[in-house]
């Protein structure tokens, strides 16, 4: 009967160390899912991290583009008026000559140089050149006040007269009209 019994305690003992290992195997498979959800967030979490990254580096970038295209387009415009500004003195002589030419010079020269004023006005045109209107009152972003006078029929802060045409250029002043101011 003892070995019955010590037969049964073998039985006995060896299930307890059955389920001693099964729960030392579900807690080593739970510990390794564990690592494994731990390891699996934190590369989520960098994948997030560079796709963040990656969207500010693409938003750096698209800003540096515009900036870059704006600045092109500001020194385009400032060259384009450095240069209108060295040709409008070319342009004011030879209004002053074509005004002082005599009355008895010849139709066919006066037309001609007519033409080629008109050409050379129609070529600022084109370029995107326009006068600075004088009429009306005076704007001291475009107009410059050479002589103030005194004229009854027009009102205080009128333009009487244009000494030197303004021009400007993409809505910048290349040149401000040098006028007479009445008041």
């Amino acid at each position: 009967m003892q070995e019955k019994n010590d037969i049964k305690e073998n039985i006995a003992n060896t299930e307890i160390s059955e389920e001693i290992i099964a729960d030392s195997e579900m807690n080593e498979t739970t510990t390794e899912e564990q690592n494994l959800s731990f390891t699996l967030d934190e590369d989520n979490s960098k994948v997030e991290e560079l796709q963040n990254s990656i969207m500010r580096l693409k938003a750096d970038f698209d800003n540096y583009k515009r900036r870059t295209q704006e600045e092109r387009e500001q020194l385009a415009t400032f060259v384009t008026a450095d240069v209108i500004s060295k040709i409008l003195p070319v342009l004011d002589s030879f209004k002053r000559a074509q005004d002082s030419l005599p009355n008895t010079v010849d139709e066919n020269i006066k037309t001609g140089l007519d033409m080629i004023l008109k050409q050379f006005e129609q070529a600022f045109t084109n370029i995107g050149v326009e006068k600075i209107v004088t009429e009306g009152k005076f704007d001291p972003e475009l107009h410059e006040a050479m002589m103030r006078g005194d004229n009854p029929d027009l009102e205080e802060g009128s333009i009487e007269m244009v000494f030197e045409e303004g021009y400007r250029y993409k809505n910048k002043v290349v040149r401000h009209s040098k006028v007479k101011v009445v008041g």
